[in-house]
């Protein structure tokens, strides 16, 4: 999807992490979580949130993102003069 509609893929990508986002803060919300993770009240958080595979996907989707920007150094890296990169 990334090499023909990059925008496409770079939307989809902060899209998803939107609604990771919005999705783990209203879970938190309906839990009645504080702020911390160290509250004595949270102690079952860890069980709620952070074991869930469903909670991660901020992380791999700023990878995902990082690898569109690693594969943009490599375009830039093959280009042979300095008046083809402006």
């Amino acid at each position: 999807m990334y090499k023909r509609w990059p925008n496409a893929a770079i939307t989809t990508m902060l899209l998803l992490i939107l609604e990771n986002t919005l999705f783990v803060y209203l879970m938190s919300n309906s839990y009645g979580f504080k702020a911390g993770p160290l509250a004595i009240e949270d102690y079952y958080m860890f069980s709620y949130v952070f074991n869930k595979p469903y909670t991660k996907q901020v992380s791999q989707c700023m990878g995902v993102l990082l690898a569109f920007c690693y594969y943009e150094i490599l375009k830039y890296r093959k280009l042979t003069t300095d008046e083809e990169r402006k």
